[in-house]
């Protein structure tokens, strides 16, 4: 009877242990943004995203903004592609 109870108490808790806990999900709002920042030298670099998670196949939206904030007046910037 022990080694039942412990066969089924061990099971309860790998089955409790691999469910989704809902703090681990991003918060569900229709006002989610987060925002990824770097700087290098004279220039600002930020990458936004406007959902926490994507399904397979969905198009995802990436708003990006490139800023200068070094001292010069002009700034002439080239685009690679």
């Amino acid at each position: 009877m022990p080694k039942k109870f412990l066969l089924l108490l061990s099971m309860l808790f790998l089955v409790a242990a691999c469910q989704e806990k809902e703090a681990l999900k991003p918060p569900a709002s229709k006002n989610y943004s987060h925002t990824a920042s770097t700087q290098q030298e004279d220039f600002l670099y930020e990458l936004s995203i406007s959902k926490p998670t994507f399904t397979e196949g969905e198009s995802i939206k990436i708003k990006t903004k490139l800023t200068y904030v070094g001292q010069a007046q002009n700034v002439t910037i080239y685009i690679f592609i």
